[in-house]
């Protein structure tokens, strides 16, 4: 008989409501912010390319301390909410002021892109990463876990899907100048308050970590990540997959524009790659029931790598096998998805064998990875596209057209493989959890009768 889940549909929404929050914002930075620089403000690319890798570079520093301080806050909230409600006008009013232009002077907006971005980039890690938290403070069970985790992705990859087909036209219809990109921040940036604020009110804590609050120091709950043997390997993994991920998304659009040589089907076979991204989150609780999040993590990737290799060698010709392998290669990224479950798991690991949980600098550590994939991996597809020999403008021989899909397909492929390496090692299957979890519930309500009695 199936378990019953102990969530209500209010709080799969709430919870679901807070990741499309937070996507508002991250996808201008990701998508828009290099274009709103160069074009709009007019800063040099080689100027706009080093202030992002630094910017990127602190916010991966950054996302374990902030974890960690996540892990030792103690209010009426709870411990992850509170920085969901006085950080989502912080993270506001910087999505806003990173792109506005006050005309500064060469110098003066370069100055001032630095401070708005840094701005930004810590105000979105304090709400995202106390959104990211939240799932394990709401529920201690590995099912209700996968779940909030599952309604998180698809909602955000829906709105993404969106945000894909309807944020140029904006950009378009406010004049495509500097303005243009700040009206539209700002209408992304203000429809993020109610969705954040729905989070806030519709997600309990439930789960209190040991060691919360006063008790635990920022030093011990960094420390207690960084000894979490379990969380290390995921954290592994997860880098060297998510440098493949984003040194192929940076370039993407040489392969379909100049190789493949069909920029009026770019915008349909990446439709496709996005509508496939949304499907995971439904199919992979299936996937990790079978094999196990270990299991599941090997095939994302492996999946992943093989899609990349398959539109390698396909040539280009074929656009309906491009759009299968593009689809295909945001299908199997469900890896993702397993991920982040997975980092659920190792919180309650750490939980049963030293007796506290850290989810805040857990999910600081994950996040830490990916930042630094983002910074490594685009700064790799950049660099590699410069010796494919592509010339802007010019007439692309069959070399130069191979060069940019080996680029584009071949090198991901390499880290997608490579990332199965630490996921080999993981040990943290399904029967396994299933015991720590029963023995994690006992010390629970072991720990709730001594503070029921002392009260």
């Amino acid at each position: 008989m199936a378990k019953k889940s102990g969530l209500t549909m209010r709080t799969r929404l709430g919870y679901a409501a807070g990741e499309m929050g937070t996507t508002l914002s991250f996808y201008m930075i990701s998508n828009y912010l290099t274009m709103y620089y160069v074009d709009g403000v007019g800063i040099a690319a080689a100027v706009v390319s080093g202030l992002i890798l630094v910017v990127r570079l602190i916010e991966a520093f950054s996302a374990p301390v902030i974890g960690s301080v996540i892990d030792r806050t103690a209010s009426k909230f709870g411990q992850a909410r509170p920085w969901i409600l006085y950080g989502t006008p912080f993270l506001i009013l910087f999505a806003i002021l990173t792109f506005t232009s006050f005309n500064l002077g060469d110098t003066g907006n370069v100055v001032y892109a630095i401070v708005s971005y840094i701005g930004l980039a810590i105000a979105f890690s304090f709400v995202d990463t106390a959104k990211s938290a939240l799932a394990n403070t709401i529920t201690a069970d590995a099912d209700d876990r996968v779940t909030l985790n599952g309604w998180r992705q698809a909602c955000g990859n829906v709105l993404n899907t969106v945000l894909a087909a309807i944020t140029m036209p904006l950009i378009l219809m406010f004049g495509n100048n500097a303005t243009a990109y700040t009206y539209t921040a700002a209408i992304y940036a203000i429809a993020s308050l109610p969705l954040l604020m729905f989070c806030f009110t519709s997600c309990k804590e439930t789960v209190r970590s040991a060691g919360a609050g006063e008790r635990i120091t920022v030093r011990e709950s960094l420390m207690s990540a960084v000894t979490n043997s379990q969380l290390l390997l995921i954290v592994l993994s997860t880098t060297i997959s998510c440098i493949g991920v984003f040194s192929r998304l940076g370039v993407m659009t040489f392969y379909y524009n100049y190789a493949v040589g069909r920029p009026d089907a770019t915008g349909l076979i990446l439709a496709g790659f996005q509508i496939a991204q949304i499907l995971p989150p439904f199919v992979a609780p299936f996937i990790i029931k079978k094999l196990n999040k270990k299991g599941a993590l090997i095939l994302g990737n492996a999946g992943m790598a093989a899609s990349a290799v398959f539109l390698f060698l396909i040539g280009f010709d074929n656009v309906a096998l491009v759009f299968v392998g593009t689809f295909l290669l945001g299908f199997f990224g469900f890896s993702s998805f397993v991920c982040i479950c997975a980092v659920s798991d190792c919180i309650e690991y750490n939980y049963n064998t030293k007796g506290n949980r850290n989810p805040g600098a857990s999910v600081g550590a994950i996040t830490f990875g990916v930042k630094l994939a983002m910074a490594i991996g685009g700064a790799l597809g950049a660099l590699l596209i410069g010796f494919t020999g592509y010339v802007s403008g010019a007439d692309l021989t069959m070399e130069v057209r191979t060069n940019i899909s080996l680029v584009v397909n071949i090198v991901p492929a390499v880290f997608f493989a490579l990332s199965a390496v630490p996921a080999l090692l993981y040990k943290l299957d399904n029967k396994e959890m299933e015991r720590i979890q029963k023995e994690n519930s006992a010390k629970d309500a072991a720990a709730a009768a001594a503070e029921k009695s002392v009260a």
